[in-house]
């Protein structure tokens, strides 16, 4: 069986992170989001892997190259326009040549559901519950049949939604081609046309499938990643610092006493922690990253190269790769109402978003649902809320 990752896509609504990653690039558990996806088509011995590729590609080819590391054999395809999921599945047309899935590349999906519709005969969509149906295509079922997927309905009365994650064989071309000839590029035009004449069965799992649509969503996705980790201890640790949990610390990462770490958490190599630092469940911290001493974090993905001045606390937050917190940043997570490209998102339990090569100096208080964008610098004691544009200054 073949496989096609749909990796080519923009991702506006994660900026600031879409200005310098693919969205499948994003570090979840301390490794690119779409390695999870391999790592699981691996899993279930699914090697021969097609990536459609577009937006900054150069990433994605210069991490996977040719598959070896997973053992698998990857080959890359263009979208030159992004100008829908349908469109980019048509890129890999000549290359699939069996029954293969179809994956999207900036999803979380773990090995138990990739095994469940390979397993599935024939064709197959994978369906999962959602809190928020009406951002994504709300699929309606006969038995086990699909049926057709409703698109982003304005009131669903339904939360069965679709994973965009399918099984077909190479006919599906001959679909798509029509679809396209009259500039039906998305994924949900073809499946409600293949739903018409052929039978795609549905498959409902639970907890098995996260998506990445906003900034705050890399929180949940990591949370997701982290608990799935395994046990491993290659750094130092204190005898008086305390491990608790499920915790994986890297090579030449330091944990100093007093430190306390409540798993599930990942620790990348090089890192310095404490003394007297508190890490909470569901935080992945990178490499090379220093966490300085009475600085509490919780629920949060810290990227490589940055540093948590102290008395700082940090509550489901992203941070950008290289920012710089001099001390006492608090940025407590609460429900949020923020505007992404002109609509506006209720976030439950959102932190602060800052982007890469960020300093933020002594004092600040962030908001919940701020976002920082890259290289900006936020003067002593400012409380910040919003959005605020790459290359700020905040006094």
């Amino acid at each position: 069986m073949q496989a096609v990752i749909l990796a080519a896509g923009y991702g506006k609504r994660l900026w600031p992170f879409s200005e310098e990653l693919p969205k499948p690039m994003l570090p979840i558990a301390n490794k690119p989001l779409m390695e999870h996806l391999v790592d699981a088509l691996a899993a279930n011995n699914i090697r021969d892997i097609i990536i459609v590729v577009g937006y900054k590609k150069e990433r994605i080819l210069s991490y996977f190259q040719d598959g070896k590391k997973w053992e698998a054999s990857i080959r890359y395809v263009v979208q030159n326009q992004q100008l829908g999921t349908a469109h980019a599945l048509y890129q890999a047309r000549n290359l699939v040549k069996e029954e293969f899935l179809i994956l999207p590349g900036d999803n979380l999906v773990l090995p138990s559901a990739i095994a469940s519709i390979k397993d599935t005969k024939g064709n197959a969509v994978l369906l999962t519950e959602s809190e928020d149906p009406s951002e994504y295509g709300v699929a309606y079922v006969s038995g086990k049949i699909l049926k057709t997927i409703v698109e982003k309905p304005a009131m669903p009365d339904y939360n069965i939604i679709s994973t965009s994650i399918f099984k077909f064989d190479p006919s599906v071309f001959d679909e798509i081609e029509r679809c396209l000839a009259v500039s039906k590029y998305e994924l949900s035009d073809l499946i409600r046309e293949c739903a018409v004449k052929r039978e795609i069965s549905a498959i409902t799992m639970s907890s098995i499938w996260k998506d990445v649509m906003y900034p705050w969503s890399i929180v949940d996705v990591n949370a997701m990643a982290v608990s799935q980790i395994r046990e491993r201890i290659a750094g130092t640790v204190d005898s008086e610092a305390k491990i608790r949990g499920k915790v994986s610390i890297g090579e030449d990462t330091v944990i100093h006493p007093g430190t306390c770490i409540n798993g599930p958490v990942i620790i990348g190599s090089g890192s310095e922690i404490g003394p007297s630092a508190v890490i909470y469940p569901c935080t992945s911290i990178g490499n090379n990253v220093k966490i300085a001493p009475f600085s509490v974090i919780e629920n949060t993905v810290i990227m490589d190269n940055s540093a948590i001045g102290p008395h700082s606390t940090l509550q489901s937050c992203v941070i950008g790769e290289g920012t710089t917190v001099e001390s006492e940043l608090k940025a407590l997570a609460g429900d949020s109402t923020v505007e992404v490209e002109g609509k506006l998102v209720k976030i439950k339990h959102a932190g602060g978003i800052l982007g890469a090569r960020c300093i933020v100096q002594h004092g600040v208080f962030m908001k919940p649902g701020t976002t920082v964008g890259n290289d900006c610098r936020i003067h002593p004691n400012a409380v910040i809320s919003g959005r605020v544009p790459s290359r700020a200054v905040v006094m």
